[in-house]
C-alpha cells in the first residue's frame, strides 16, 4: 500500500543515518541482489525456504537488522513470513527462514514480495538463495588417518577432490625443500615422494656427476656434515616431511597434505636440533638452484642477521615463498622479536599453532603484526624414523608442526596453478583462512587459521586465462598479435604460461600480468622518511613505507626504482618490479627501505612507486 511504501522509505532513511561515508562507497562499488528463489526452486514449497542476507560490514548489519525489526512491526505480512532469524555477527550475514503456504497458488509471488522487502535496502550487499549441499571429498584409506584431526580441520578431504598434489604441468608434484634435521628417505610413507637428482642417482658414487659442487646429493644434501646423505638422525625433519607429503591413499600409516609433492631433504640441524645459520643460508640457495617451489622452515631463535635476511630476499626474487615457525615460547613476537619469524620480508608467511578446538595454545608464540596465520600444531601424528623411535609414527606438538600444514597447502595450490607468484600464494593463504575463535583475535595478522579447501577454490579462480586467436597463420616475416585475458579476482600480479605449437616444435612463454582495481592511496605518502643512523657498511634498521588504502577497491603498489646520487646505498623490499596489494581500509607493512652506507655522511635517494590509481 501507499502507507507501507511511505513507511518503508522513512525506515530506509533512518537506517541510512547509521551508515558511515565509507559504507556509502562500499554500496556504490558492489551492492547487488544475486538472486531469490524462483518458481520451482528446490528450497520452496514443502520445506521453509531460506535466504541469506549479506551486509556490507558490521555497521551496515546493525542498521539493516534494526530496519528489518521496524519493517516486521509495520508490515504484518512480513512479520508472519519470517519464521526464524539467525544472525551471523562475525560474517555480517543473516539467515532468514521464510514461510510459504504450499496451498496458496500465489505463494511464489508472496514470497518474492517478502524477499524484495527484506533485500531492497542499501545496507544489504547481496541476497542469496540458500543452496543444497552434499557431502563430498576424498578420504584416504591410510589406517591412522582417523587420528589426523589437522587434516579435517584445514578442509583437506575437500581439497583432495580438486588435487592431491600433481597436475599435467607438474606430473611429479611441486618440489618442497624441507630445511631441518634431514628426512628418512627410506620411510615407507615417504620414499615415493622424494625429490631425486637423477644425474647423481644414475652417476658414480663419490663423484660430482652434475657438477653442482655437491657429491652424491641424490635426495638433497647434509649441510651440517657436508655430505650427500641427508638422513634424519633426530626425527623432527621426517615428522615435518610427513605432514607435507606422506603418500596418501596407499593403505599405510598417514596422509600428508600433498600426497604427490616431492620432498627435497636439506639437512642443516644436528640430532640435538641445533645448527649453524650459515648452513641454513646455503641450504636456501641450494633450494633455489635446484628448482624448489617453496621452503618449509620449522626453526628459528637467532638474532637479527643481515645475511639470513638477504638469503630470504634472494628466494623472493626467485619467486619462492618462505614459510616459517613463530616459535614455542609463548611470546608476543611483536614485542620480543624472534628471527627469522619476525623479519617481515614480503615473501614470508609466519605460522603459529592451533589445537583441536581451534585455539592458540599457551606455548605458541603470537603477534598481531608479525604472525600471519595459525595451523594445526597440537597432537599431530606424522612419520618418524623407525630406527630411532621403534615405531614409524609419532605424535608431536609445536609451531614446527603447523608450518608443514601451510607448506603442503602451497604445494596443492601450485599443483592447481604452477604459475602463481609468491605474492599470489601468500594472498590466497591469508585471505582464504577460517576466522579464529573470539578469544584468539588480535593474536595474528589475519586472525585466521588455515583453510586449504578455500585456498584451492581461490587458486582455481586465478587460472582463467584465455588467449586468442587460438590458431593463427603467420606468413614468413610477418607478425601476429596474441591477446591474453586473465579473469582476476583481486588486484595484483598474475602469472600465466603461453604454449605455442607449430608443426612438431613448441615453445613456452611465462607471462606476468598486472590486474588493476579501484582504490585510494590515503593518506598520501610522506614527503620523506628517515632510516636513522648506521655505521659504514652496516645495514640500518628497515623502515616501513606507510601505505594505506582508504578506498573500496584493492590497491596495487609496484616498486619501480630508487634513484639519486646515493641510490646504490639503499635497498627496498620487495625488489623492483614486484607488487604489493592492500585490501580496502587496510594498511600494508610490506614495503620497507634500509640503508647500507658506503661512506660516512648523510645518504639520500628517491623511492619511486606506482599504483593502480594511475599516477606515480
Amino acid at each position: 500500500t501507499n502507507a507501507t511504501q511511505i513507511a518503508r522509505r522513512a525506515l530506509q532513511a533512518k537506517a541510512k543515518e547509521h551508515i558511515t561515508s565509507a559504507d556509502e562507497a562500499d554500496k556504490a562499488a558492489g551492492r547487488k541482489l544475486s538472486g531469490t528463489p524462483p518458481s520451482g526452486s528446490t528450497t520452496a514449497l514443502g520445506s521453509p525456504p531460506r535466504i541469506l542476507v549479506v551486509y556490507h560490514n558490521a555497521t551496515a548489519a546493525e542498521a539493516g537488522r534494526r530496519r528489518l525489526g521496524w519493517l516486521s512491526d509495520i508490515v504484518d505480512r512480513l512479520k508472519d513470513a519470517i519464521k526464524e532469524h539467525r544472525k551471523m555477527r562475525r560474517s555480517h550475514v543473516d539467515i532468514l527462514e521464510l514461510y510459504v503456504d504450499p496451498q496458496n497458488p500465489a505463494n511464489i509471488t508472496e514470497f518474492q514480495k517478502n524477499v524484495d522487502e527484506i533485500c531492497s535496502d542499501e545496507s544489504v550487499a547481496a541476497c542469496e538463495e540458500d543452496q543444497v549441499v552434499k557431502a563430498t571429498g576424498t578420504v584416504p584409506n591410510d589406517p591412522s588417518f582417523g587420528n589426523q584431526w589437522g587434516m579435517m580441520s584445514i578442509g583437506a578431504p575437500d581439497a583432495w577432490s580438486v588435487t592431491t598434489g600433481s597436475s599435467a604441468k607438474l606430473p611429479n608434484g611441486p618440489v618442497v625443500a624441507v630445511l631441518d634435521t634431514g628426512v628418512d628417505y627410506t620411510h615407507n610413507d615417504l620414499k615415493d615422494n622424494l625429490w631425486v637428482n637423477q644425474a647423481e642417482l644414475n652417476g658414480q658414487a663419490g663423484v660430482d656427476d652434475d657438477g653442482n659442487g655437491y657429491i652424491d646429493d641424490i635426495y638433497g644434501y647434509d649441510f651440517r656434515n657436508q655430505d650427500g646423505d641427508p638422513m634424519d638422525d633426530a626425527g623432527h625433519g621426517t615428522h615435518v616431511a610427513g605432514v607435507i607429503a606422506a603418500k596418501g591413499n596407499n593403505g599405510a600409516e598417514v596422509s600428508g597434505v600433498a600426497w604427490k609433492a616431492q620432498i627435497m631433504a636439506l639437512k642443516f640441524l644436528a640430532a640435538d636440533g641445533s645448527g649453524l645459520m650459515s648452513d641454513a643460508i646455503e641450504a636456501l640457495e641450494y633450494a633455489v638452484d635446484h628448482g624448489a617451489h617453496v621452503t618449509s622452515n620449522s626453526w628459528g631463535g637467532v638474532r637479527f642477521s643481515a645475511a639470513l635476511y638477504n638469503a630470504i630476499v634472494a628466494n623472493m626474487k626467485a619467486n619462492q615463498l618462505f614459510i616459517c615457525a613463530a616459535g614455542n615460547e609463548g611470546y608476543d613476537n611483536d614485542a620480543m622479536p624472534d628471527f627469522p619469524a619476525t623479519f617481515g620480508i614480503p615473501n614470508m608467511v609466519t605460522v603459529t599453532a592451533h589445537d583441536e578446538d581451534g585455539h592458540i595454545p599457551y606455548w605458541a608464540s603470537y603477534g598481531n603484526e608479525t604472525i600471519h596465520l595459525a595451523a594445526p600444531g597440537a597432537n599431530i601424528v606424522s612419520t618418524v624414523p623407525a630406527s630411532l623411535f621403534n615405531e614409524s609414527l609419532y605424535t608431536a606438538n609445536g609451531t614446527s608442526m603447523a608450518v608443514p600444514h601451510v607448506t603442503g597447502a602451497v604445494a596443492l595450490m601450485l599443483a592447481v596453478n604452477p604459475d602463481l607468484t609468491w605474492a599470489q600464494q601468500k594472498e590466497v593463504l591469508l585471505q582464504s583462512g577460517t576466522p579464529l575463535s573470539e578469544n584468539d583475535t588480535f593474536l595474528t595478522v589475519t586472525e585466521k587459521r588455515l583453510n586449504v579447501s578455500k585456498a584451492l577454490q581461490m587458486t582455481a579462480s586465478l587460472t582463467n586465462a584465455v588467449s586468442y586467436p587460438a590458431t593463427a597463420t603467420v606468413a614468413a616475416g610477418a607478425t601476429v598479435n596474441v591477446t591474453v585475458e586473465v579473469d582476476a579476482v583481486t588486484a595484483g600480479q598474475y602469472g600465466a604460461t603461453l604454449d605455442i605449437h607449430s608443426g612438431g616444435s613448441s615453445v613456452e612463454s611465462s607471462l606476468r600480468l598486472l590486474a588493476l582495481g579501484g582504490s585510494s592511496l590515503s593518506p598520501a605518502l610522506p614527503a620523506s622518511l628517515s632510516v636513522g643512523k648506521s655505521a659504514v657498511h652496516v645495514p640500518s634498521p628497515a623502515v616501513e613505507v606507510p601505505i594505506a588504502n582508504g578506498g573500496t577497491g584493492v590497491l596495487a603498489v609496484q616498486v619501480q626504482d630508487v634513484t639519486g646520487d646515493h641510490a646504490n646505498d639503499f635497498e627496498v623490499l620487495p625488489p623492483r618490479g614486484m607488487i604489493v596489494t592492500v585490501s580496502p581500509n587496510q594498511e600494508s607493512h610490506l614495503v620497507k627501505v634500509r640503508c647500507i652506507p658506503s661512506k660516512s655522511g648523510t645518504r639520500t635517494a628517491t623511492l619511486h612507486l606506482a599504483t593502480n590509481e594511475g599516477s606515480p
